[in-house]
């Protein structure tokens, strides 16, 4: 007997499946496996294998969610079998007593019954309800002969050629062993488990087959089928190979598809384009008619250019082959072995995608046809982000087919690019978290918040008329900021260019969940500014069932400045670390996180700048040098620490941002290391560099075997809120930075600034003791979600957001700084190709997890916009706000959350507070004393956050501080709950609704109590200079032939009668009659070389009017230009009595249009200058260019 090859391994539940469990340590143990064999493991102790018993799962609560076991490890060893089973078995007993003694592959476990003439071997499976079941057995007789059963039937092995050429008798365990390995290959029919057919099969059975007494085939509702599939009386179960059902199987199947499209085609009534002649009317046949010559046409036209192009191609570029090459390419063109190499890669796999749609598409006469698979679209997007040029290079090779790029803006343009909040950034987010269908704990969220660095730019978007590029926090906080700003003395910040921008991610806690929520374009952020967009963000997820535990952020000082506006009246300390969440029913708390890595960063970087003391000993950087020294100085390559590295002890401004250098220096070895090379003068730099890195590890578990290979017990997955890690977290590292604090309070000599040098800095010692509090109370929380078996506490980092800010990056190619305009658009491929899960090479954070989805449907722009039917309507609330309603706050309130398209989803609070909203509206207008008592009492405690504060010295923090307290309190919801339930008897609570109509009237306050002061850079001047005149007028004559090339270029729109007529008069308005006495037409007539066009006064004269105007917009709204300008130049005086002079002939139809073009494209033009100006502006005041440059992190 030769050689086989055993595999000892440890998996899960090896109490219940009988499994030998071995546990890896790194001392080698002779164990004994079996009589005479002895085995070298690095094992401390071994459990001895047993005989298996069927596993047990009665009282098991537990086992439908038992996750996977950290524990993963599995070692191979070769021997004789004969030192393990023996010879030929030749009883029933023997075999069974030899099975016993062997590890039996997964998922098979040996069950014998008490006093039965056979033995079976059965293989597990996890049914729907997550409970196990019995796939098949391996029935073994007294004979030992052996056969396979399923739940119901014998298997027939004769149809299955690995079955049929395997040994009769299983007189020894390799025979047992090729049987298992045998059916371990086959797979099971899949049936016809399509519902048409199941329902037609319960429906149509016997007038379907016309038998009385026979059925031709059987329901299936077995283990090994995760849905009911019909089957053939005579299918085989078992099959080998690639094939998906059996051949009687497909049979059946065919005559079921058959019977379906006859179903279909009889429910069918309406007309399709190959309907009879006959049975069309006169004015269908005239269009059937039109459409074929039309198509004829069409198609003769391509047919010639296809003609030529070839002609020319053969004639210019071809060749000529000989016979022998002639006939190998075209026998390689037919063969169909590429075909049969597709059929044989795995259907899921991203291989069989691509080639099965290379040759449909080679197939397609016309690329149009052709429907392109969810995950090649999101592959060409992928490509296409990474380098367009490259893209289209590949698909004008000819060597691959790929989508054209039209078709893949199709996709990411499906939304427009904004800032700030937006209904289609939570649809798709509710279709990435489905939280309709998701398990509970799939649920649970946490949010990441951060900053990335921006090119500071301005600009013009002509379709919304939006000048993109200034700083823009939401309305109350760009409110705010010009508020603040309006005090300065030359008044010329109130309008700033964006320099950073501030990204909100959501990411799941239990699920693979990676979406960049929204972003919002900043200067100089404040806690002030992102109170309002971090809770406006808490309140639209809790709306979509998604709940908000927490959020991470970094130690910037913004961020400990947002923590600590929600410090509560009753604290006792300044360490804010959790905060109750107004916006959810039951009561739940959010906790704050400062990111890991980056507290391991400042940590690092504490120890390098300063010279810590601690209980009588320094902690110094020149330990970690020495050693470095030391370990390094025989220079052959032999040491002990072989990671720690020149770049690890010689910080640059660039390393310095590295997390890997910094957890590679604050580790167990650099600690053990700095003992046995220092000794005991770096005890306490040996400490500090210990519990730096069981920190780390806490806060860093990322799978379930990392822990177990690196024999670190910090880094396994928590699996239970009793953890000691969490006791380890509260009582020992807290203590030990307490103590630390402690000690150096107590040395005398120094002053407070010198001890403040002595101890780690007091922004980090605020994060360490934020993180370590809400992670201790956050993972004793989510023990109780119902479903929560483990929890890795790398799903708090900031790392999914660090890449998505290197996706943005790497888009810039040289220069990585995107403008606010880029990152926005950058942001709409990143959320559909989900780059953000990709790691980024050389990046600062590990690589993502998440996977592309194979056949997820990819929501696409539609290219000709038809009447979309919106979720929102305003019908109701304009029909319910009657001349008799009472107008306040309140209702001002419950107005906008009728408008607010976030509230339209099926989600229940959305669902509730929109009910609510509706009902008061109805109650309103017959109630308005109630309502005015009530609103009085709202405004009275809103009001109080303010009452304090004086009107000349600017925001305070405390009045968002104050606000909190009051929306939060206990008195403040009752208040509203009583109201509701009184005036219109809704008893359930909606926190959703009193907070969001509570949350707008204290906005209206705040704008009341601050109002925007008048600034010197809002008054532009309304006398023009010689210059400008000069421009406008030059100006004047590019608008009418800009609009005569935009009708002239497209055909459809010349077959309009109207715009036949403004060509014409825009021929009348271009030609002029040459008045010219003004001076502003002196630059015209000097660059003038024939080709401009130089307007007479009259019409400058109204372009003149209309600049006016829309300096006069510019005065109130200085950030947008959109259709109100336009409305508002069609409708001034001024504007309209030049128009009449210059249109008096014309017919006013025509008029009316050409005046609504040209105020349009005056805009448009007005739009661009107007940021480019701006952007001149800022360059002149900074001294800088915008042109393309390294970014930060290169320049470093």
């Amino acid at each position: 007997m030769g050689k086989r090859k055993f595999k000892l391994r440890r998996i899960k539940n090896a109490e219940k499946n009988g499994s030998l469990v071995v546990a890896i340590p790194r001392a080698k143990v002779n164990v004994p496996v079996a009589e005479g064999l002895t085995l070298s493991l690095p094992a401390p102790e071994i459990v001895s294998p047993q005989p298996v018993q069927a596993p047990d799962h009665s009282n098991d609560s537990s086992h439908d969610e038992t996750p996977d076991h950290p524990v993963r490890q599995s070692l191979c060893v070769s021997f004789p079998l004969s030192h393990f089973t023996g010879g030929l078995l030749q009883s029933l007993n023997m075999l069974s007593e030899r099975i016993s003694r062997v590890i039996l592959p997964p998922s098979w476990v040996p069950i014998r019954f008490d006093g039965s003439q056979f033995f079976s071997i059965s293989k597990l499976i996890e049914q729907k309800n997550h409970a196990t079941g019995i796939a098949m057995s391996l029935v073994i007789d007294s004979d030992l002969q052996w056969s396979v059963h399923t739940t119901h039937r014998q298997l027939s092995t004769h149809n299955c050629s690995l079955l049929s050429e395997a040994p009769k008798l299983l007189n020894s365990i390799d025979n047992v062993f090729e049987i298992f390995e045998r059916l371990d290959h086959t797979t099971f029919c899949a049936g016809n488990p399509d519902q048409d057919f199941v329902t037609l099969w319960n429906q149509k059975m016997f007038s379907l087959y016309g038998f009385s007494d026979k059925q031709p085939g059987y329901l299936d509702h077995s283990l090994f089928s995760s849905n009911p599939t019909v089957r053939h009386n005579d299918c085989c179960i078992l099959l080998a190979g690639t094939s998906v059902r059996c051949p009687p199987c497909s049979s059946i199947r065919s005559i079921l598809r058959s019977q379906r499209s006859r179903l279909r085609s009889k429910s069918e009534n309406t007309k399709t384009h190959h309907e009879n002649y006959r049975y069309l009317s006169l004015p269908e046949l005239v269009h059937r008619l039109d459409d074929l010559q039309h198509n004829y046409r069409t198609l003769s036209r391509q047919v010639a250019r296809l003609k030529e192009r070839i002609a020319f191609v053969t004639q210019n570029v071809g060749i000529t082959l000989d016979d022998e090459s002639d006939h190998f390419i075209r026998d390689t063109v037919t063969s169909s072995d590429a075909i049969s190499h597709i059929q044989d890669l795995p259907r899921d796999s991203f291989q069989y995608v691509f080639w099965q749609q290379q040759a449909e598409a080679a197939s397609k006469s016309d690329m149009r046809n052709m429907r392109w698979h969810p995950l090649m679209i999101r592959w060409c997007l992928y490509l296409r982000y990474r380098s367009s040029g490259a893209y289209e290079a590949l698909r004008e090779s000819g060597c691959i087919k790929l989508p054209s790029q039209r078709t893949l803006r199709d996709y990411t343009h499906y939304t427009k690019a904004s800032l700030g909040f937006s209904s289609e950034a939570d649809q798709m987010l509710m279709d990435a978290a489905k939280p309709d269908h998701c398990p509970e704990r799939e649920k649970h969220v946490f949010l990441f918040l951060d900053e990335m660095h921006i090119r500071e730019d301005l600009v013009f978007d002509k379709h919304s008329g939006n000048l993109i590029g200034f700083t823009d926090l939401g309305d109350i906080s760009n409110h705010l900021s010009r508020f603040e700003h309006s005090f300065e003395e030359d008044g010329s910040n109130q309008l700033q260019l964006a320099k950073t921008m501030l990204v909100f991610m959501v990411r799941g806690l239990f699920s693979k969940l990676q979406f960049p929520y929204v972003q919002f374009s900043c200067t100089a952020l404040s806690g002030v500014h992102m109170y309002d967009p971090f809770w406006e963000a808490v309140e639209r997820l809790e709306n979509m069932e998604l709940k908000v535990m927490g959020v991470t952020m970094d130690g910037a000082s913004a961020n400990r400045k947002l923590m600590k506006l929600h410090r509560g009246a009753s604290d006792a300390t300044d360490i804010v670390y959790k905060v109750y969440n107004p916006f959810s029913e039951e009561k739940r708390h959010l906790y704050f996180i400062s990111d890991p890595p980056h507290l391991v960063k400042t940590m690092r970087n504490c120890l390098n700048k300063r010279r810590f003391w601690c209980n009588g000993k320094p902690m110094l950087w020149d330990h970690l040098k020495h050693l470095y020294e030391t370990d390094t100085a025989p220079g052959v390559g032999t040491r002990m620490i072989p990671k720690l590295k020149y770049e690890h002890v010689n910080l640059t401004p660039f390393s310095k941002m590295r997390v890997d250098l910094a957890a590679q220096v604050l580790s167990e070895t650099v600690s053990k290391g700095l003992l046995l090379v220092c000794g005991e003068e770096a005890s306490e730099t040996s400490h500090f560099v210990h519990m730096a890195d069981k920190f780390f590890d806490a806060l860093n578990v990322h799978n379930f075997s990392h822990g177990v290979r690196r024999l670190k017990p910090f880094q396994l997955p928590y699996t239970s809120s009793t953890d000691m890690r969490l006791e380890w977290l509260e009582t020992d590292f807290l203590g030990y930075l307490k103590d630390w604090e402690n000690s150096v309070k107590l040395r005398e000599g120094f002053t407070k600034a010198e001890r403040n040098k002595m101890l780690i800095s007091a922004e980090t010692l605020y994060g360490l003791q934020v993180t370590c509090k809400s992670f201790v109370e956050l993972v004793r929380y989510l023990f109780t979600v119902p479903g929560v078996q483990c929890f890795l506490s790398q799903r708090l980092s900031q790392d999914p957001l660090e890449r998505f800010f290197g996706a943005q990056r790497q888009r810039g190619c040289v220069n990585d700084n995107p403008n606010v305009a880029e990152f926005a658009k950058n942001t709409q491929t990143i959320r559909v190709v989900n780059l953000c899960c990709q790691g980024v090479k050389r990046g600062n954070c590990r690589g993502g997890d998440a996977e592309l989805p194979m056949e997820q449907p990819m929501p696409k722009r539609h290219r000709r916009q038809s009447s979309r039917v919106n979720q929102m309507t305003n019908v109701e609330t304009t029909a319910l706000h009657t001349p008799g309603t009472v107008d306040g706050i309140l209702l001002n309130g419950i107005h906008a959350l009728l408008a607010e398209k976030s509230f339209y989803i099926s989600a229940r609070p959305a669902q509730l507070a929109l009910n609510i909203a509706s009902s008061l509206l109805q109650w309103a207008p017959n109630h308005s004393s109630d309502i005015g008592l009530f609103e009085n009492e709202v405004k009275k405690l809103l009001s109080s956050c303010l009452s304090t504060q004086s009107k000349l010295k600017g925001f305070k923090p405390e009045i968002w501080q104050k606000y909190h307290q009051i929306r939060t309190s206990d008195s403040y919801q009752s208040l509203w709950h009583t109201f509701i339930k009184t005036s219109v008897s809704i008893a359930i609570p909606s926190p959703m609704f009193l907070q969001y109509v509570g949350h707008h009237a204290f906005k209206e306050l705040i704008k009341e109590h601050f109002p925007i002061r008048s600034s010197k850079e809002l008054n532009m001047q309304m006398n023009l200079t010689y210059e400008e005149l000069n421009g406008i007028r030059y100006a004047a004559g590019f608008v009418p032939r800009a609009i005569k090339k935009k009708l002239q270029n497209k055909k459809k729109k010349l077959d309009n009668p109207l715009n036949k007529d403004c060509l014409l008069c825009l021929e009348e308005l271009m030609s002029g009659d040459g008045d010219t006495e003004l001076s502003s037409a002196d630059w015209v007539n000097s660059i003038n070389r024939g080709g401009l066009i130089c307007v007479n006064d009259m019409t400058f004269e109204l372009f003149l009017s209309m600049e006016l105007e829309l300096r006069s917009h510019l005065k109130i709204n200085p950030t947008h230009l959109g259709d109100e300008v336009v409305v508002r130049i069609t409708e001034s005086e001024d504007v309209l009595f030049l128009w009449s002079i210059i249109s008096a002939s014309w017919d006013n139809d025509c008029s009316t249009a050409l005046l609504k073009k040209i105020a349009k494209m005056w805009t448009t033009v007005r739009g661009f200058s107007y940021a480019s100006a701006w952007v001149e502006k800022m360059k002149v005041a900074q001294q800088k260019t915008t042109q393309k440059s390294k970014g930060l992190r290169k320049t470093l």
